[in-house]
């Protein structure tokens, strides 16, 4: 499991501080999919996902919704829980709320 559940708080907020700019900066559209790659690849623990991901970021087409589609169905399809796209979703709702109120 790429998100794991018991991540410290203080570590699962300041990822989602990073994803928040990240998304603000570069006009990624706040789905739960995109979540689950951003989360994944700020915390780094899959070396040839990073890697792929960092290549992309480097292209001048940047990231997409279609790169994270890809990038999810390549390499994190498999470790998503049910729980964890909730909890996903909870971000989502959240990062809504959060943009509305600034």
């Amino acid at each position: 499991m790429l998100i794991d559940l018991k991540d410290a708080p203080e570590k699962s907020k300041r990822i989602f501080a990073q994803i928040l700019d990240i998304f603000e900066e570069q006009s990624i559209s706040p789905t739960p999919l995109n979540y689950y790659v951003w989360y994944n690849y700020i915390k780094g623990d899959n070396p040839k996902f990073r890697q792929e991901m960092d290549s992309a970021l480097n292209d001048p087409f940047g990231y997409n919704d279609r790169l994270g589609k890809r990038l999810y169905e390549a390499y994190l399809r498999k470790h998503l829980t049910t729980a964890n796209y909730f909890l996903l979703a909870k971000m989502h709702d959240n990062f809504r709320k959060i943009r509305r109120n600034s």
